[in-house]
């Protein structure tokens, strides 16, 4: 899965790498899939958005969707690091899933280790996700089309390595958005040193993080039955606590939001001479709000390119809403479905 729409690298560098993680899978005798992350804008059409890498004689001809691709980068361009990263964390597991559904296979295997899962139960409640640390963490997660396990969640990131040097197995590190960052750049960079430095003092404390998350649930009564079309939880924002923090925190952002759109309108354009009005963009951002959580709703709240995901989510919504009454549909030959 290419993730190089997302990170700033050369060229040559980012087919290098392409090119030798393709060959290197091969060789375990494996087909393989391949797929970029831009594909993800193309989940409701009827174009191909994986291709097999038999037929993919050089890295030069991988296929490459121009608009989709300018699509995500300009939807992540005003996000924040720690938004990016989730984003693309979701995304990328969204994508992977709708392929293995497509593939008919039964089942995903993820590699995040113990570790990782401590930092993602860390980082899940830091971004409001406190409602999924439980399906982030468990070893069977069944929010997508394809349950998605994690067979490696009871080993340290120091055991694999240990393993893949014992047994002389190659692999590959491909550089990613915290790579070469401060610790303080991100909520996930921030929670990634603090694990770090605990595990070499305290290793079993490790186990202990990752274990309690999937003790803490949030009551069915207290969510939605609809889906977020990103991370497929169930909507923690729908009919609230009117006490809760959540409607506490919507209130100050509605204040802060009231004030600086009076600060924006009273400003003139410098060039026309118009005052600039950003309420088309705040509605589209209404609008996709619906279909995401709390969470995932973070990064595109004020950002006014998130706009150009909204037909997306919109069109996943229509072919959700068309899978629920095709039942009821009346076929080309007019006889009920």
């Amino acid at each position: 899965m290419s993730k190089s729409e997302s990170i700033s690298q050369p060229l040559e560098d980012e087919r290098k790498n392409l090119h030798g993680i393709l060959n290197e899978l091969k060789s375990y005798g494996y087909p393989v899939l391949c797929s970029s992350l831009e594909m993800v804008c193309k989940l409701n059409g009827n174009q191909d958005i994986f291709w097999n890498f038999s037929n993919i004689d050089l890295v030069n001809d991988f296929p490459v969707c121009a608009d989709s691709k300018n699509c995500i980068q300009e939807c992540m361009e005003d996000m924040s690091l720690s938004a990016k990263i989730d984003f693309i964390k979701h995304i990328r597991l969204l994508l992977i899933t709708n392929i293995a559904s497509r593939c008919g296979f039964k089942h995903v295997f993820v590699g995040d280790t113990s570790c990782s899962l401590a930092e993602n139960l860390l980082t899940d409640i830091n971004l409001g996700r406190g409602s999924q640390i439980s399906a982030d963490t468990n070893f069977y997660d069944t929010r997508f089309k394809v349950p998605v396990c994690r067979p490696l969640r009871e080993f340290l990131n120091k055991e694999v390595a240990l393993y893949l040097h014992l047994h002389n197995c190659s692999y590959t590190v491909l550089p990613d958005l915290l790579t070469k960052t401060d610790t303080k750049s991100s909520i996930q960079r921030l929670t990634e040193s603090f694990i770090t430095n605990l595990q070499e003092d305290f290793p079993a404390t490790v186990f202990t993080i990752f274990r309690t998350g999937g003790k803490l649930s949030k009551q069915d009564g207290m969510l939605g039955s609809q889906l977020c079309f990103l991370c497929m939880s169930k909507l923690d924002n729908i009919e609230p606590d009117p006490c809760s923090a959540l409607e506490a925190l919507k209130l100050s952002e509605k204040l802060s939001k009231a004030l600086n759109d009076v600060t924006v309108n009273s400003v003139p354009d410098a060039v026309n001479g118009e005052r600039s009005s950003p309420l088309s963009s705040d509605f589209e951002n209404q609008n996709l709000l619906k279909f995401l959580c709390h969470g995932c709703s973070v990064a595109f709240r004020n950002n006014k390119r998130s706009s150009k995901f909204s037909p997306f989510l919109k069109q996943m919504k229509r072919n959700e809403m068309k899978e629920d009454i095709k039942d009821f549909l009346i076929n080309a030959e007019g006889e009920a479905s």
